[in-house]
């Protein structure tokens, strides 16, 4: 009902701002669909065709290495390392700009058609180069995909080379430096044991008179627990960790100083060549020379005259080759500046990279430097008892003993030193297993995934439109919506009028004519119980704006009534503009109305008592003055007075409430009125304006009726019983017949 508690406007702004919903879509989809879907078609094919003949073929070409996780072994693993991170690392080495600088640099890799529309090369490649393994096999496949096929194989040879040359240089002197520095120790560790046997030797004589260095161990020889042997076995093993880490620091350390790893030519040039200050630069002289071409195509042949002054457009020409050149010279020397800067800021990232490897083998030393001092310190202790127990004694054991782990040391690193010589001889770790040929067959013969994506978006795109649209208009979709604005109830729905051109003799029809008829009895039934009707004559039919099928509503629910209470009633087309009354009953136009409101002839005169005994019409007649005039200064209120004598129900169809302004006058004036809302053609804001003003101007409105329901909503919402009259059978037989 009518909510007079709600002051302002009807919508607030939260219900004008309300996001996509679902009714929007399904009503783009049922408003829009029979243009939608045929020009979405159409666009769909178009798009599918320009993508079919656009797009380039493209060719993929692909490389296989093998490299082992594991490092091939033949004695024993004597460069152990991670080798889930040593996967990682190969794959970030082929991608990296050592790899692929020298090969975007090659003159035959600049001419890939992809490269050429890239400012950084070797990033694009980077981007695009492919590297997978195949499920859990130590295959490797590089893949690069380009218009040419040529240039694809060559790209994906060269970086497959040139990965397994640094590679190899990179592993081989790691390898030869760190067996260099141990053999430097191995000597040193030779000369310390020299000494520790001379000094025995030398202990020896003064206590027994003789060397002997038997074949009893120290620990043995000094009763020591199995601990203290445990150990020295562990502390010989620290040690030589300690001694592999600081060789494989001294390695990178030295690496890290090293100059020979300054960054190649031809990256400082890509590097500088990609920078936005050179690339404006270049772009500013190209715009500059392109307008000195064009200048000078305009300027009309010199004669041949070799004391003539130059033209005001020739010396421009010649300002502007002038400041050509000047720009270019600036150019030149601002890329000498650049490639410094460059260069130096590279061989700083190059640096900062090594110095994070050299940190952590730091880190890893220092850790390796406090368990060799823990261990060396719990030795120390456990000799320090053994000597406080032995007394003097035990100095030539214990000298035997130091001589004894000296000895061991020097074995164990001449034991890494062999094997490391021997795991070189083992067979290589990486492998170029099959470069990659010529593809001859491109990758689609016909890009079915890429034209099934556009061809669905443009397919989408109307709809995506009427969508739009919908979000703008806001038009009517369901009674929810009426409802939802707060101020106004639906009272009824209406089906659609079953079309004219419908084969009337068909069940379909039948069923859709009786499924009209029950909506617009119940509409009658309700508005003839309700309370807020007791009593009332006049009910004004009315709607927002025009073709919301408020004079259809008024003519059927007027026959409605009279059908169904048998009393006098009278339908009066109140649409002075633009009747249509007298259409649907084909009858003539006037007099009517606006005649006897104007004064020239009298109701009886006007009101058509030919449709039935109980049914009369009241036509809107000829207007032959403004409507305002017409139908203010009380007439219109006089002549209802008038007829509520005469009858006992009035159905008005007044004028559309927005472009008409008199239809409030003629609301007014009736008991009472039902705004007529159409589905899918009826908007939001419309009708909350229409009921506002409406609810300004005093109207009694009894709620809305939201007409144009599709006979299947209809029976799907509230059921439906279809029956058989005996017009529509031959037999004439009044059968009933659920449906």
């Amino acid at each position: 009902m009518f909510d007079t508690s709600r002051p302002g406007s009807v919508l607030s702004d939260e219900e004008h701002r309300s996001p996509l919903q679902v009714h929007l879509v399904l009503a783009a989809l049922r408003c829009w669909w029979h243009i939608a879907l045929p020009v979405g078609l159409l666009l769909a094919s178009g798009a599918a065709v320009a993508v079919y003949y656009l797009t380039p073929a493209t060719y993929t070409a692909s490389a296989w290495l093998f490299i082992r996780e594991m490092r091939p072994i033949l004695v024993t693993n004597a460069l152990q390392e991670d080798p889930r991170k040593f996967r990682f690392n190969q794959i970030e080495l082929m991608k990296s700009r050592p790899v692929l600088s020298p090969i975007v640099s090659d003159p035959a890799v600049a001419t890939t058609p992809e490269l050429l529309e890239e400012p950084d090369p070797v990033n694009f490649l980077r981007n695009r180069l492919r590297i997978r393994t195949l499920g859990e096999s130590d295959y490797y496949v590089i893949e690069f995909t380009s218009r040419s096929p040529e240039k694809a194989a060559m790209i994906v040879n060269k970086v497959a080379d040139e990965y397994y040359s640094i590679y190899q240089r990179h592993e081989s002197k790691i390898t030869q430096e760190t067996i260099a520095k141990l053999i430097d120790h191995q000597v040193n560790q030779q000369k310390h044991v020299e000494n520790l046997r001379n000094r025995v030797e030398k202990l020896a004589k003064e206590v027994q008179g003789k060397a002997d260095l038997g074949d009893a161990t120290p620990s043995q020889r000094l009763g020591m627990a199995s601990p203290m042997v445990e150990l020295e076995s562990q502390l010989l093993k620290a040690q030589l960790e300690q001694l592999t880490k600081s060789v494989e620091l001294e390695v990178a350390m030295k690496l890290a100083q090293d100059t020979d790893y300054e960054p190649s030519e031809e990256e400082v040039e890509a590097r500088v060549a990609a920078l936005p200050e050179v690339l404006a630069m270049k772009a500013k002289i190209a715009e500059d020379k392109a307008r000195a071409m064009a200048h000078r195509e305009r300027l009309a042949p010199a004669p041949p005259s070799g004391n003539r002054a130059p033209t005001a457009a020739e010396a421009m020409l010649a300002n502007m080759e002038s400041q050509i050149a000047a720009a270019e010279a600036k150019l030149q020397q601002r890329l000498g500046e650049l490639r410094v800067e460059m260069k130096a800021a590279l061989e700083k990232f190059g640096r900062a990279k090594r110095q994070e490897e050299v940190e952590r083998l730091q880190a890893e030393k220092q850790r390796i430097d406090l368990t060799v001092a823990f261990l060396q310190n719990r030795l120390g202790n456990k000799q320090q008892e053994q000597r406080e127990v032995a007394g003097g004694a035990a100095q030539l054991e214990f000298a035997k003993a130091e001589y004894d782990m000296a000895n061991k040391f020097l074995n164990m690193i001449s034991e890494r030193i062999m094997k490391m010589q021997t795991e070189i001889q083992a067979p290589e770790r990486i492998q170029i297993f099959q470069y990659a040929t010529t593809p001859t067959r491109p990758d689609e013969a016909v890009p079915y995934k890429k034209m099934g994506m556009v061809a669905m978006a443009a397919l989408l795109a109307p709809f995506a439109l009427a969508v739009g649209i919908e979000m703008l208009y806001r038009r009517v979709t369901s009674r929810q919506q009426i409802e939802s604005l707060g101020t106004l109830a639906v009272v009824g729905e209406v089906t659609a009028l079953p079309s004219r051109y419908k084969n009337r003799g068909s069940d379909q029809t039948s069923r859709e004519r009786q499924l009209f008829e029950e909506s617009i009895d119940g509409l009658r039934t309700y508005l003839s119980l309700v309370e807020t009707m007791r009593g009332r004559k006049v009910l004004a039919v009315t709607s927002a704006i025009s073709r919301e099928g408020k004079t259809s509503l008024a003519a059927q629910l007027a026959v409605s009534i009279a059908s169904a209470t048998r009393r006098p009633t009278l339908l009066i087309d109140g649409d002075l503009r633009s009747p249509d009354l007298h259409r649907i009953f084909d009858v003539d136009r006037g007099p009517g109305l606006a005649e006897v409101l104007q004064g020239e002839c009298t109701l009886q005169e006007a009101i058509e008592t030919g449709l039935s005994e109980t049914l009369h019409l009241l036509t809107a007649g000829h207007l032959a003055a403004n409507p305002h005039h017409v139908v203010g200064c009380g007439k219109f209120e006089d002549l209802l007075e008038q007829l509520r004598g005469l009858y006992d129900h009035i159905v008005l169809d007044t004028p559309p409430i927005l472009p008409a302004s008199e239809s409030l006058l003629m609301a007014r004036a009736a008991d009472a009125a039902v705004i007529c809302v159409r589905r899918d053609y009826s908007r939001v804001d419309q009708v909350a304006t229409a009921v506002s003003r409406l609810r300004a101007t005093g109207v009694q409105t009894v709620g809305a009726v939201l007409n144009g329901i599709p006979p299947r909503s209809y029976a799907y919402r509230y059921g439906s019983y279809y029956y058989h009259s005996y017009r529509d059978r031959p037999d004439e037989t009044a059968t009933s017949e659920p449906a």
